[in-house]
């Protein structure tokens, strides 16, 4: 089981530590080699919302709104599956979406669907949902 598998189950928390020797052995042992079975811990590091963000900008710049969107409602349905905000879509999300649809030749009606669905999210969360548009949002 990969360390995302392993976060997507549950088992790592938000920077959270693993045993060594816990199928983490694509990273090999610890820094001092073989822990000795002295339990020593490696840090694990998760994706959080600005990683997911950084990928959703990729697909921005291809143009590729259907890709954007797809990991959107993955990190939206990662979020609600494990109650993690770290990966919940915030405005900066959103926004990036809507600019990938609106870059698409004649994806303006998407980017209108995606602006009204994070309006929409934004209302369902209410104030200080860190999902509200702005103006980069409007302007996309």
């Amino acid at each position: 089981i990969g360390l995302w598998e392993r976060w997507e189950r549950g088992e790592l928390g938000p920077g959270g530590t693993i045993g060594a020797g816990q199928g983490v052995d694509e990273e090999g042992p610890g820094p001092g080699g073989d822990d000795g079975g002295d339990g020593e811990r490696w840090m694990v590091s998760v994706p959080v919302v600005r990683c997911w963000n950084k990928v959703l900008n990729a697909w921005a710049k291809a143009a590729d709104g259907s890709r954007a969107e797809a990991l959107l409602r993955r990190m939206d349905g990662l979020a609600a599956a494990h109650a993690r905000d770290i990966v919940r879509p915030d405005t900066l999300s959103h926004t990036i979406v809507i600019d990938a649809h609106a870059r698409a030749p004649r994806g303006w009606g998407a980017a209108e669907d995606a602006l009204a669905r994070m309006e929409a999210e934004a209302a369902r969360r209410g104030p200080g949902s860190h999902v509200a548009p702005n103006e980069k949002s409007y302007n996309a």
